[in-house]
């Protein structure tokens, strides 16, 4: 399934350069609400927005080879009944990321579960993440709240908390 919004860079003189979304709704879309993919996409804002997704495996928000990206001052929610939910944030290779959201998981008390909220890889730089829960929003079973190539980072600063209390993990990297 394609994702509702797919920004798609094709590299050399082509690239996708300063696009802004404010105050944008994603509702119920049966996959990736957000993608970014290829490369040449650059200052990609993403603020005050929602985005809510009936999948039960694929990302919310997906991007790949993006540079200056920013997902801020929203709310992301997984809807899923049952099944996994790999991770609500995946980025791959991105540079120059703030990432500032408020997590949601509707349906957990039926079966579904969530390996990562933001799962992050090998290539990126530059990446801060502020990550609020709200309730229900349970502790991934198998995985982390924020995955480095599938691990706890560990190295980067964390500041923990009592769960569903106003204060965010904030991790800087």
């Amino acid at each position: 399934t394609e994702p509702a919004v797919h920004i798609h860079g094709t590299g050399g003189e082509s690239s996708s350069n300063e696009i802004y979304f404010d105050n944008c709704r994603w509702e119920r879309c049966p996959g990736t609400s957000f993608g970014i993919t290829g490369s040449n996409v650059f200052c990609t804002r993403v603020t005050n927005f929602k985005m809510e997704s009936d999948t039960t495996s694929a990302p919310i928000f997906k991007a790949t080879g993006a540079v200056d990206l920013t997902l801020a001052k929203g709310i992301i929610t997984a809807t899923a009944a049952t099944g996994t939910i790999t991770a609500m944030v995946d980025l791959t290779t991105c540079a120059a990321v703030d990432v500032d959201f408020t997590a949601q998981m509707m349906g957990s008390g039926t079966g579904a579960t969530i390996t990562n909220y933001i799962k992050t890889a090998a290539g990126g730089s530059r990446q801060r993440f502020v990550l609020r829960t709200l309730d229900p929003a349970p502790e991934p079973p198998a995985g982390y709240m924020i995955s480095w190539d599938g691990a706890n980072p560990g190295s980067f600063s964390a500041d923990v908390y009592t769960p569903l209390t106003a204060k965010p993990y904030n991790y800087y990297f």
